[in-house]
């Protein structure tokens, strides 16, 4: 650390704690809302961001009033106490929330820089800290009277803005890059619906009666009038109810060969290292293409299960305890037994990928919902039904959306790339290693 720099205790860099680790608002009367304020607990609060969204509770205002004696604003840093121990998140928003169960809201005093304390916190450096003070065997966590007593080492302000200034000016490189993803892999989604599951093109050619019918659907569904004319008119009965003419309803293992993955003994480490990416559940959220993992494994663990290799492009499908999320390996790779991966060939793959996407809910029950954990088995999950659409049909689906995909990949490569030199850069620049006293970093930077 630079001799400038300072080391004091979290008490000594702090004006607030809000600490409702052990606690939950639902005891103080008021009522859960659907349009109240979130409430959020540890499972919701991430590093990389808030998840989990879709079951975050709400409260009246009553409630809020009561229990928020103190209100977390823009620039306080949420961290979890424990389950997991140690996730960070920067409170960039003037919303109001709720705190409950096993979180702390900080409050930086005027010492700091809330973007350098976030930044500060997330590394290695204070994890190791936070580790070595916390309790518990089964569940593991930190009391506030240990919290406080954490070091934090700090330059003078003018370089810890400096230090937020490069790390979140690649953290919001990678924001653009996650938001421009979402926004890519809604069109293919939508796409897919249109055509695979309400079955506009169908529906509509079965109405048009001349040439300007046709042009003007097509120009309707966004479409040539030369696509439009690649599906059929009509509808069939069948098993899964009434289906465009022609095409079939198969299982999933006629789409492909279905895998499920293993784990080689963990208590042998010559099965771990760099050579084939091992993929699992953690890994999989929020992400189309999967480029890194956690673990992977060495020659010698590919070795001693050859046959559960799975070639990059295939479709990864959690069914495991988490069930549903859905993904495509970027090079070969390995997973383990909660995983089901289909290897498949370039005309179904997004197919099938977009398809699954929207199965969850069926997923779910062929796992058995209301059991203690969700289990849909290899023999389960290949012979579910899904519809198989007519090769015509899935090539011009293919020309549309392949470009989109690709570009996806290529967003993805970048993010990690990204994080890769954020994670290189974070420990040089927190021990006042790269020395950025003569940065300049432009007068519109707070």
């Amino acid at each position: 650390m630079n001799s400038n720099w300072n080391t004091e205790p979290l008490s000594k860099c702090i004006s607030l704690i809000i600490d409702y680790r052990g606690k939950t608002p639902k005891k103080l009367g008021g009522n859960w809302s659907d349009s109240g304020y979130r409430a959020l607990s540890a499972k919701n609060v991430k590093t990389s961001g808030l998840v989990q969204e879709n079951i975050i509770r709400r409260i009246d205002e009553y409630l809020y009033k009561k229990w928020m004696k103190e209100e977390v604003k823009r620039g306080d840093i949420l961290l979890t106490s424990e389950a997991p121990l140690g996730e960070v998140l920067l409170w960039d928003s003037d919303e109001k929330i709720v705190l409950s169960q096993r979180l702390f809201a900080i409050r930086p005093n005027d010492k700091l820089d809330f973007t350098y304390l976030f930044y500060y916190m997330t590394s290695s450096k204070y994890q190791h800290e936070l580790e070595m003070r916390s309790t518990g065997t089964t569940v593991v966590g930190i009391k506030q009277t240990q919290l406080v007593h954490t070091k934090i080492e700090y330059p003078n302000l003018n370089i810890q803005k400096k230090i937020a200034h490069i790390l979140s000016t690649l953290d919001d490189k990678i924001e653009i890059n996650r938001k421009m993803n979402e926004t890519l892999e809604a069109m293919p989604q939508t796409l897919f619906k249109s055509w695979f599951v309400d079955f506009d093109p169908v529906h509509t050619l079965s109405t048009c009666r001349s040439e300007a019918d046709l042009e003007a659907a097509a120009t309707k569904l966004g479409i040539s009038k030369e696509v439009l004319e690649l599906f059929p008119s009509e509808f069939v009965e069948s098993e899964m109810g009434m289906i465009p003419l022609g095409w079939e309803v198969k299982r999933i293992k006629d789409f492909g060969h279905v895998v499920t993955g293993k784990t080689p003994p963990t208590k042998k480490k010559e099965n771990y290292g760099k050579e084939y990416p091992f993929i699992t559940i953690p890994d999989m959220h929020n992400k189309a293409y999967i480029v890194s993992t956690v673990r992977s494994l060495s020659n010698i663990g590919h070795s001693v299960q050859p046959k559960k290799l799975i070639p990059k492009n295939s479709l990864i499908v959690s069914c495991i305890a988490t069930v549903g999320l859905v993904s495509i390996n970027s090079e070969d790779s390995h997973t383990n037994q909660q995983i089901n991966s289909i290897v498949c060939d370039k005309l179904n793959l997004y197919y099938l990928y977009c398809l699954l996407n929207n199965m969850t809910d069926t997923l779910v029950m062929y796992g058995g919902a209301g059991t203690a954990t969700l289990n849909v088995n290899k023999s389960t999950f290949e012979n579910i039904n899904i519809l198989q659409p007519r090769d015509i049909e899935l090539e011009a689906f293919l020309e549309v959306v392949h470009p989109i995909f690709s570009k996806i990949l290529l967003n993805t490569n970048e993010i990690q790339k990204l994080q890769e030199t954020r994670d290189t850069l974070l420990p040089k620049l927190l021990s006042g290693e790269l020395d950025v006293s003569n940065l300049h970093i432009g007068e519109g930077h707070e």
